[in-house]
């Protein structure tokens, strides 16, 4: 199914654009906050295909729970391989990882995620999932939004959470909470959405990602990406408590999980 022609406006189907991160700062961040509002209002109440793979609703937790199978597997793998074939630090990581992804799973479940999941998908937005600043750009003065081929409906706060995600942790707080400002002022935030942004803060992607690259066959790329993000495991929890506790400013309350906020070491 291709994207309504209505809402090709908002996309550019074109090169790679310029990040409104690199233009404007907190500013540009804000501003990309209220044209993806625009783009999620202006696309709700769409007639939404019966069975169509642009339909995403409700695919994130069992989504990581397929994932965290198959991280278990490949750990497995790895222990009857020979030693050469060895990745001690993906050993000595695994638990505390795996449990980081339950937890998470955990929270968005008890934290209204399937009520959201129901409420928001009552209207459909156009969504990327894993929006991130190098997917937006300025075309003559205004905000577009790239890739239009991968956009699928789902409901908008993972496009909001995956996007202040990617600023938090390449720019910190205030810059992710300048996005949310934006965001808020075109469509506010229902009481549900704090925990699923704070549960999705919490699903370790950069681990994931790096055991995809080593089985992959790029070891030294997934070496790298999980070292980085093992050597900066503290940072990151102590810019997610300052976010979580931002959350007030937008009169949500979100309850944070205690251990990975303390978190100083992994493994």
């Amino acid at each position: 199914m291709s994207v309504p022609e209505d809402l090709l406006r908002y996309l550019e189907r074109r090169g790679a654009g310029r990040a409104v991160a690199v233009r404007a700062g907190e500013a540009g961040h804000r501003a990309v906050g209220e044209a993806l509002a625009r783009l999620h209002l202006a696309s709700r109440g769409y007639p939404l295909p019966g069975r169509s793979p642009r339909l995403r609703f409700g695919r994130l937790v069992q989504g990581w729970v397929d994932v965290l199978r198959e991280a278990r597997a490949f750990g497995e793998t790895l222990r009857a391989s020979p030693p050469e074939s060895a990745w001690p630090l993906f050993e000595e990581t695994y638990a505390y990882y795996h449990q980081l992804a339950q937890a998470a799973l955990y929270y968005l479940l008890d934290h209204g995620y399937e009520s959201l999941s129901v409420e928001l998908r009552r209207y459909g937005v156009l969504a990327h999932q894993m929006l991130a600043p190098p997917l937006v750009a300025w075309e003559d003065g205004r905000i577009v939004f790239l890739a239009p081929d991968t956009w699928r409906f789902d409901v908008p706060t993972r496009d909001v959470a995956h996007y202040a995600r990617h600023v938090l942790a390449e720019e910190g707080p205030e810059s992710a909470l300048a996005f949310l400002r934006g965001y808020a002022e075109v469509r506010p935030f229902v009481p549900e959405e704090g925990p699923f942004v704070y549960g999705v803060f919490l699903l370790p992607y950069e681990w994931i990602e790096a055991y995809k690259k080593y089985r992959e066959g790029n070891v030294r790329e997934a070496e790298a990406r999980l070292a980085a993000r093992v050597h900066r495991e503290t940072e990151w929890a102590n810019a997610v408590r300052k976010f979580r506790e931002a959350w007030a400013a937008f009169g949500l309350d979100v309850a944070p999980i205690p251990w990975f906020e303390g978190a100083r070491t992994v493994g």
